[in-house]
């Protein structure tokens, strides 16, 4: 699986954003990333390039933390996509499969409106993105569902409280929208194991593709904590308003009723866990005795429902020795696997032996 960052912000072009653009892409890499969109407050947001600006010089100096980033990952062989935030009363939007030379041809977006925006955007093969929907901030006084306005919502943002997530899950269950997670990063310190990403099996090429991927509902595997929807109760603090052939108030209580309707499907979900291993010293023969250890779990440790486990053959810089793949029903069945006595005694204690390092993941299926 190929997992990317989806929003995040530089220094410098959101006036929120702390870390330099090509700060990123070190850190990302190392952490097994593919790549990150760059996403930064566009021009009704919080953007730092001043607005009184002609259009070609604030788009240039609007795009200078994406081309920062560009070029370091370009050093690195890590690649890295451009996207754009922006916001209309509240409500955020990420806007893909656009560039530069398209925004420097648009100077009228100074002024669009979320439904031309959305038709704009479309018109060039692009897609909308809702950012957070149902963000709770001091700054917003009314939560905006743009369902007329974009082609899937980013359900999870770890930078979010989790019960926001948990909400917009079930909005998106109700409405089957396109989803994607995201970290909403603005500074290198708060990257860690609990970022949200997206993966896919096949890599994303280009800005574009992914635009395309969205189009055609072509769904990310989202990849974020397995705990972060635990023992949460769902509660809406500001008032909602959908656009939905229209605008029309929605009641706390409807909101409530799709998370009711959610919920028996987010707790029974099941988990797909996978690990890639680095060996020591990763000969032929070494790797085909790790891959027949890990396969002679199969029948053993009966809470997996599939196992896979394959060799790598390209040998290149980035790829990982042997891959562990398994598929338990629920999170508690992945914890009593990481306990069973055959997965401790006999393969992890190999495994350890073995390696020299090691990167995993851990997400709904």
């Amino acid at each position: 699986m190929y997992r990317y960052e989806m929003h995040m912000h530089t220094g410098e072009s959101s006036k929120c954003g702390v870390t330099p653009g090509k700060e990123y892409i070190e850190i990302f890499k190392s952490r097994g990333y593919d790549g990150i969109f760059i996403t930064d407050h566009f021009y009704h947001g919080n953007t730092r390039p001043e607005r009184s600006l002609p259009w070609d010089e604030y788009v240039n100096a609007y795009c200078r933390g994406y081309e920062e980033a560009k070029a370091e990952g370009d050093k690195q062989n890590f690649k890295v996509f451009f996207g754009i935030e922006e916001n209309f009363e509240g409500d955020e939007y990420l806007i893909y499969g656009v560039d530069k030379e398209w925004l420097l041809a648009h100077p009228e977006i100074r002024n669009w409106t979320r439904e031309e925006m959305y038709n704009l955007v479309h018109a060039h093969g692009g897609c909308v993105i809702q950012a957070h929907p149902f963000r709770d901030r001091n700054y917003i006084t009314k939560i905006h569902l743009g369902l007329d306005y974009c082609d899937g919502i980013e359900a999870v943002n770890t930078g979010n409280k989790p019960v926001e997530d948990y909400i917009a899950l079930a909005y998106a269950k109700k409405f089957g929208l396109f989803t994607i997670t995201g970290s909403d990063t603005h500074h290198k310190s708060r990257i860690s194991d609990s970022n949200g990403a997206i993966a896919y099996e096949k890599p994303i090429e280009s800005t574009y593709d992914f635009a395309k991927r969205v189009l055609a509902k072509d769904q990310p595997a989202l990849l974020f904590p397995a705990d972060r929807l635990e023992n949460l109760t769902a509660k809406v603090m500001l008032p909602v308003v959908i656009f939905e052939n229209g605008q029309r108030e929605v009641e706390e209580a409807e909101v409530l009723s799709w998370c009711r309707e959610a919920r028996y499907e987010v707790e029974e979900k099941r988990v797909k866990h996978i690990v890639c291993f680095k060996l020591k010293n990763p000969s032929e023969v070494n790797c085909r005795t790790a891959a027949d250890v890990l396969r002679s779990m199969k029948g053993k440790v009966e809470m997996l429902e599939d196992i896979q486990v394959g060799v790598d053959f390209l040998h290149s810089g980035r790829s990982y020795d042997v891959v562990l793949e398994v598929v338990v029903k629920d999170k508690a069945a992945l914890e009593a696997y990481q306990n069973h006595p055959y997965h401790v005694d006999v393969v992890k204690k190999f495994m350890h032996e073995a390696r020299e390092s090691s990167v995993s993941m851990d997400y709904y299926i």
